[in-house]
């Protein structure tokens, strides 16, 4: 599988006994994981760094938790229209410990191709992998 791919085919209703169309456009509707049936089977579920015991959980909700190995992480996800997914954290604690995956909160981005997430920064370079598990 590839980096994750979004379409706003059939995400509306059809046919003719529709309701009438609001008065915002499709483009102003978030997209969100449920409409995104790419983004649940390629992203969804755990991610980890075995050697630091590092890890991503992304949920169908759209958010996400994890730890670099020493501090907590939350936020959310979403696609950003250029096969990758586009992260938010909410929050993310400082504690002070030996053993961190150190690029972990620096993540922006992510892409999925196999059992490899790749993260990368906001500038778009890679920072490191994560292996499903």
């Amino acid at each position: 599988m590839t980096a994750i791919a979004f379409s706003a085919a059939g995400c509306g209703a059809s046919g003719s006994d529709s309701a009438p169309a609001s008065s915002g456009s499709a483009a102003d509707e978030p997209v969100t994981p449920s409409a995104t049936p790419d983004l649940q089977t390629s992203l969804i579920g755990s991610w980890k760094d075995d050697p630091t015991g590092a890890y991503l959980t992304f949920s169908d909700d759209g958010t996400f938790i994890g730890s670099d190995n020493c501090n907590s992480l939350s936020g959310s996800f979403s696609p950003n229209g250029e096969g990758r997914t586009t992260i938010r954290f909410d929050m993310h604690t400082l504690r002070g410990c030996s053993v961190i995956l150190d690029w972990l909160d620096k993540t922006r981005e992510v892409s999925v191709e196999g059992d490899s997430m790749t993260a990368f920064d906001g500038a778009g370079d890679v920072l490191g992998t994560l292996e499903r598990g």
